[in-house]
């Protein structure tokens, strides 16, 4: 699930795009919610201390910009998201698509209020160090099934529950999905820093440079906050297996998309409706509806179609009494949720569908659930229902109604 928003930073940009997994991009929309506060930061005692921390930042940064170069970061990285079938998340700008659609939501507010305790210093150690990137990919390379547990988004039990419903509501084998947890504290470790440079073949020498760089910049860093501004793992993603790369299929949550649904106020509903994006992406692979082709030279069109499935696949199943079972107050948020993280990039190979259609998809799926309660429709038959309902969810045809009462 990726965001797509215009951004200022490239943190703010990836906050946004969230991956082929979370689709569920980037923002939410309620009409009460009001912009959450930027991340807490850490003031020196007095101007000398804070002549040296930024002293000591820069140096971190010199040294992180040296090896980072020298290691060839971004085009590792690539490389390893690549092999994985993992898309790059994309950094756009918004693209005009001639008609309204609605670029501020909750979220992006909520984004842009995160970034705003970041500085230009900040912006330049993410981009050349990658680090944005690295909680990801530590949670992708992850070997041991222990590793990566999804309690680091301390929506452990509620993610667990709603795991183990998905894998009994969906007519495929779900049992070799492995639900992870991501978390952006691990930037401040450096051992565990080097570990994910060494799993993209940097050497043990520079990869330990860059470690004790990333974690020094890291903890001296106000906006970045010890690793724990939410923008580091605003992001969740779904991986299909790969035999050549050693890995099944897995679903990554990120600790920070959690923490702002929270501020947010959808604490209760938002971790069910992304994780059950997430295994919609999971349907999809299993059934073809995504291919490695796709995934490899996707376009704006075929983002779109996955992702508004995906969105209807994740409120039908938190509505259907066989599914989440979600109580009415609860299925309210649910187009807020969705909405929220739609974009406005309608030429973007990243595109996940604007707000409007992103909330009448997450509509439709609940009607669906509400039509037939007794049953749960196989993953085909609900592919064929979408790709009927689908010019209604694209289009301004009249958005379907879902009988609350």
């Amino acid at each position: 699930m990726h965001h797509e928003h215009s951004t200022r930073t490239r943190t703010a940009a990836l906050a946004m795009t969230l991956a082929l997994g979370t689709g569920l991009g980037p923002v939410l929309a309620s009409p009460q919610a009001q912009a959450a506060p930027a991340p807490t930061t850490t003031r020196a005692s007095s101007p000398a201390q804070a002549d040296a921390t930024s002293t000591r930042s820069q140096q971190a940064l010199r040294k992180a910009r040296s090896a980072a170069v020298k290691a060839g970061v971004e085009k590792k990285v690539r490389a390893f998201l690549s092999e994985h079938d993992v898309p790059l998340p994309e950094r756009p700008l918004l693209a005009a698509d001639g008609e309204a659609c609605q670029r501020e939501t909750e979220v992006t507010r909520y984004v842009e209020g995160q970034a705003a305790g970041m500085t230009l210093l900040d912006q330049v150690f993410l981009t050349v160090t990658a680090a944005d990137m690295l909680p990801l990919l530590e949670a992708v390379q992850a070997q041991d099934p222990r590793a990566n547990n999804v309690d680091v988004t301390g929506k452990g039990n509620q993610l667990r529950t709603s795991f183990a419903g998905l894998q009994h509501f969906w007519d495929i084998d779900g049992s070799s999905i492995q639900l992870k947890g991501m978390t952006g504290q691990m930037l401040a470790d450096p051992g565990r820093v080097q570990a994910v440079y060494e799993g993209l073949g940097i050497p043990a020498g520079l990869a330990s440079v860059l470690g004790q760089a990333v974690a020094t910049y890291t903890q001296l860093s106000p906006g970045l906050d010890h690793g724990r501004n939410p923008l580091l793992t605003f992001n969740a993603v779904a991986i299909p297996g790969s035999s050549e790369a050693g890995t099944g299929d897995r679903i990554v949550m990120g600790e920070g998309m959690l923490r702002a649904y929270d501020a947010l106020g959808h604490g209760e509903i938002a971790p069910q409706v992304v994780l059950a994006h997430e295994y919609g992406h999971q349907v999809q692979f299993a059934t073809g509806m995504i291919t490695p082709e796709d995934q490899q030279a996707p376009t704006a069109q075929k983002t779109r179609y996955t992702e508004l499935h995906a969105d209807a696949s994740a409120a039908y199943f938190v509505a259907h009494p066989r599914g989440g079972k979600e109580s009415k107050a609860a299925l309210s948020e649910v187009d807020d949720v969705l909405l929220g993280i739609g974009d406005c990039q309608v030429d973007s190979a990243g595109h996940h569908g604007t707000p409007a259609q992103r909330g009448r998809a997450g509509t439709w799926g609940m009607a669906q659930a509400a039509a037939k309660p007794s049953k749960v429709m196989p993953a085909a038959d609900f592919r064929a229902a979408y790709d009927k309902a689908l010019p209604t969810l694209l289009g301004s045809a009249k958005k379907p109604q879902l009988d609350r009462r």
